[in-house]
C-alpha cells in the first residue's frame, strides 16, 4: 500500500492525511537524534524496526543498544500509517508519549523514538497513482499438506501479512482432533508477508519453531518459493509452498488467477472432494491487533474515538481467531450496534423495511463469530417485521381483513409470548448502547398491545 516516492522537496505535505481507501502514501522517516544516519523511506506494507533489520543492522552498536530485537512495526491500511511497538523491552513513543505494546496511528510531522536516543521525524507524502507494473503480481499463497493422511487442509493466503498462530482458525479446527500438536503452535508463532511483492516469512520468537527444508529460522525473514517445504511447531503442520501470480499485462491468451481460482486450485492439489480449503484474508490491521498481542486494548481506543465501524470490522477479525474470548464479543456487540443501529431505526422509521433488512444481513455476516451479538439482532430481526406488518396493515389498530392477515397478527404475538422476558431484556440491552432505541421500543410495544387488541376482537367479532 506504500511505495516510494522521491520528493522534491520536504515542503508542501500533508498536515493530516484523512483514511481513504484508495490513497497511498510514501513514508520517509527523518532522523533527529543521529543526522548522519540518512533518511529511510519506506515502500512496503509492512516496515520491521528491530537491531537485526535493515537499516538498523548496519548502525553502530551504541545507536542501537536500545533496540530490540523485534521493536515495532510501521505498516498501512485504509490509506492510514500506523506504528505497533512489539512489546519491546525499552518502549517506543510518539511525539513523547509512551505508545508501548500499543497501535497508534501515525500523522505527518509527528516524532517517533524507538528507546530512549534513536529518534525521527515522520513524513507522509500523498503519492501519485503509477502505472502497473509490466510483472507478474502475487495474487495468493497456498500451503499444501504433506502429509495427506493427517486430514489437514490447504490453506490459501489472499492478503497479507498473514499469521499463524493457535488461535487462528486455520490451525484452531484441529484442537479436537490433533490438541497437542496444535499446542505446539504459539499464539504469535510466525507472519507471512510481502516485501517487493515477494513472499518473506518470519518467526516470532515461537517456543518450538519455523522451519523451511527442515532448518529453523533464527530472526530473520526468508524469502518463499514455490516447492519450499515450510513446517510450523515440529512434524505435524508440514506444507509446501506454491505461488500464484497474474500477469500485470492485460493479455488475453494468458489464463489469470483469481483469489476463488487459486483456492480451487489448492483443493485439487489436496486430492480429497470432502476436504475444505481454508482461505485466508486477514486485514494488516487486524493482524497487528494480535501482533502487539492486544486487542481488547485497541478495540477499546477506538470506541472511545467514535470509530464504530472500524472497530466492528477489527473485533469480527479478532473472534475468527479468539472465538471464546467474552472481552472480545462485549466490545464487538458494541461497536457493531453503536456503528449499525442509528442508521436501522432510521431506515424502520423511513419504512424502508428491505434496507433495513439488508443491513442487519450485513451485521449478522460480520459478526457471525459472536453469538451475543446474534441474539440481539435476532430480537432487531423481530422488531423489524412487526413494523413491516404494522405498516402493510395500515396501522397497529386497523381491522383484520383476511385470515392471512389474522395468521401473521397471530405468529406475531406468539413470538413475543413464547420469550416475554428475553424479548424485554434484549431490547433492554439494545437501549443501554443506543439510548435512542429506547422510542423504537416504546413504539414497538405500542403496535404490540394493539395488534393484541385487534387479534383478539377479530377471533371473537
Amino acid at each position: 500500500m506504500i511505495a516510494q516516492r522521491n520528493m522534491a522537496s520536504d515542503q508542501a505535505l500533508v498536515a493530516e492525511p484523512h483514511a481513504i481507501g484508495d490513497q497511498r502514501f510514501s513514508i520517509v522517516l527523518k532522523p533527529l537524534s543521529h543526522a548522519e544516519l540518512g533518511d529511510i523511506r519506506i515502500d512496503e506494507d509492512v516496515f520491521a524496526i528491530g537491531r537485526s533489520e535493515v537499516p538498523f543492522d548496519s548502525y553502530a552498536p551504541p545507536i542501537i543498544a536500545d533496540l530490540s530485537h523485534r521493536h515495532a512495526r510501521i505498516f498501512s491500511e485504509y490509506g492510514a500509517v500506523y506504528i505497533a511497538d512489539m512489546d519491546s523491552k525499552n518502549g517506543t513513543t510518539v511525539n513523547r508519549v509512551d505508545v508501548q505494546q500499543k497501535i497508534t496511528r501515525l500523522r505527518d510531522g509527528d516524532e517517533i523514538c524507538f528507546g530512549k536516543a534513536l529518534s525521527y521525524r515522520v513524513q507522509l507524502c500523498p503519492r501519485a497513482q503509477q502505472r502497473p507494473a509490466r510483472t507478474a503480481k502475487l495474487i495468493s499463497l497456498t500451503l499444501t499438506p504433506e502429509r495427506g493422511e493427517l486430514g489437514l487442509q490447504p490453506i490459501v493466503v489472499t492478503q497479507f501479512p498473514f499469521l499463524i498462530s493457535k488461535a487462528d482458525e486455520a490451525f484452531s479446527r484441529y484442537r479436537d482432533d490433533h490438541p497437542q500438536q496444535v499446542n505446539y503452535l504459539s499464539r504469535r508463532h510466525a507472519h507471512i508477508f510481502l516485501k517487493s511483492d515477494a513472499p518473506f516469512i518470519e518467526d516470532l520468537g515461537s517456543t518450538n519453531g519455523t522451519f523451511i527444508g527442515g532448518n529453523r529460522l533464527d530472526e530473520h525473514a526468508i524469502a518463499l518459493k514455490d516447492g519450499d517445504i515450510l513446517a510450523f511447531g515440529g512434524h505435524h503442520f508440514v506444507y509446501q509452498v506454491s505461488l500464484q501470480r497474474e500477469n500485470a499485462v492485460a493479455d488475453p491468451t494468458v489464463t489469470k488467477f483469481s483469489a476463488p481460482a487459486a483456492a480451487a486450485a489448492a483443493a485439487s492439489h489436496a486430492g480429497d472432494a470432502d476436504k475444505t480449503t481454508f482461505v485466508a484474508a486477514v486485514g494488516v490491521l487486524a493482524f497487528a491487533l494480535f501482533y502487539s498481542g492486544a486487542p481488547e486494548r485497541e478495540l477499546k481506543a477506538l470506541l472511545e474515538n467514535g470509530e464504530y465501524g472500524r472497530a466492528a470490522v477489527l473485533a469480527s477479525r479478532a473472534l475468527e481467531r479468539d472465538p471464546d474470548n467474552a472481552q472480545l464479543k462485549a466490545l464487538g456487540t458494541e461497536a457493531s450496534l453503536k456503528a449499525n443501529l442509528p442508521q436501522w431505526m432510521a431506515m424502520l422509521k423511513a419504512r424502508q423495511f428491505d434496507r433495513a433488512a439488508a443491513l442487519l444481513a450485513g451485521m449478522k455476516k460480520l459478526g457471525g463469530h459472536n453469538p451475543d451479538l446474534q441474539a440481539l439482532l435476532k430480537e432487531l430481526e423481530w422488531a423489524g417485521n412487526l413494523e413491516r406488518l404494522v405498516s402493510a396493515r395500515g396501522g397497529a389498530d386497523a381491522p383484520i381483513r383476511s385470515p392471512d392477515d389474522a395468521a401473521k397478527i397471530k405468529a406475531i404475538l406468539r413470538q413475543w409470548d413464547e420469550d416475554t422476558q428475553g424479548h424485554q431484556r434484549a431490547f433492554v440491552m439494545l437501549s443501554s448502547y443506543v439510548p435512542a432505541f429506547k422510542d423504537t421500543y416504546a413504539e414497538a410495544l405500542s403496535h404490540l398491545r394493539k395488534l393484541a387488541l385487534t387479534g383478539w376482537s377479530g377471533g371473537n367479532e
